[in-house]
C-alpha cells in the first residue's frame, strides 16, 4: 500500500512537466458536503449480541489540488477529513440493564487522487468526470454510551470499536459542475459514488460503499 501510494504521488509532478507550458495554472479547492454509507456498519449481532444501524447524516470537509495538463484533463490530489457514525444497541446482551445504545463516530482522514477529464466548457458553466483512486485511513474513535437512566459515559468496549479498519482502499467516479463566478473563482457541486475494496467489518460479507455530496469554491491560478 505504501508503495502505491508514493508512486501515485510520484505522477503528479510528472503531470506537470507534461502540459503546455502557454496554457500552465492550477487549481485549489475546499469545499464539504454529506456521505451516506451503505454496508457501512456491522449488518449482523456480533457476539455479545449487539445490534447495529446507521447515524446519519455523516459529513466531510476536503482540500483540492489540481494541475490542468492539458485543456481537458486535471490530476487532483484531494485531502479529505470525514465522520462515520453508526449505533448499537444493548437489548439482547448481559448489560441491557445498564445500557440502552452506544453512538459509535469513527474519524478518517483521506488521500485520494482523481483524474478530471472536461466533458463540457463554456463562458460561466463547466462539467468534469472525475475516476479516483482513494485511501482512507482512521485518526480517531468516539463511543457515547447512553444509559438507562439517561446519563452516559465514552467507554470503548472493544466488540463494537475494533471491528473497524484502520485503512481502507477505494475506487469511486464522480461528476463536477462548475459555475464560474468570474475568471478565477467558480462555485461547484459534486456528487460522488465510491466502492470500497473490502468489507468494513470483517463479519459482513457485503463491501462498504459511500455516496457524497459536495459544494465548494474553486480558485485558478494561472492562465
Amino acid at each position: 500500500m505504501k508503495k502505491l501510494f508514493i508512486i501515485l504521488v510520484a505522477l503528479l509532478p510528472l503531470a506537470a512537466i507534461a502540459q503546455d507550458e502557454s496554457e500552465s495554472a492550477f487549481t485549489v479547492g475546499i469545499s464539504g458536503g454529506l456521505d451516506k454509507g451503505i454496508n457501512a456498519y456491522k449488518l449482523d449481532p456480533n457476539t455479545d449480541g449487539n445490534v447495529f444501524s446507521s447515524s446519519d447524516p455523516n459529513y466531510n470537509i476536503a482540500l483540492n489540488f489540481g494541475i490542468l495538463a492539458s485543456p481537458k484533463l486535471r490530476p487532483r490530489l484531494e485531502l479529505k477529513f470525514s465522520q462515520m457514525a453508526y449505533t448499537a444497541d444493548w437489548d439482547n446482551t448481559t448489560l441491557s440493564t445498564m445500557l440502552q445504545e452506544s453512538k459509535v463516530k469513527l474519524y478518517y482522514f483521506d488521500v485520494n487522487f482523481h483524474l478530471d477529464y472536461l466533458l463540457f466548457n463554456s463562458n460561466k458553466f463547466q462539467i468534469y468526470m472525475s475516476p479516483a483512486l482513494k485511501w482512507e485511513f482512521n485518526i480517531n474513535k468516539e463511543c457515547k454510551n447512553i444509559k438507562i437512566d439517561g446519563s452516559h459515559n465514552y467507554k470503548q468496549y472493544n466488540d463494537i470499536i475494533t471491528e473497524n479498519p484502520r485503512n481502507i482502499l477505494g475506487g469511486g467516479v464522480s461528476a463536477i459542475f462548475k459555475y464560474n463566478i468570474s475568471k478565477n473563482i467558480g462555485i461547484t457541486l459534486s456528487p460522488e459514488y465510491t466502492v470500497f475494496f473490502r468489507e468494513f467489518v470483517k463479519a459482513n460479507d457485503k463491501i462498504y460503499q459511500r455516496t457524497s455530496v459536495n459544494l465548494g469554491l474553486e480558485f485558478k491560478f494561472g492562465y
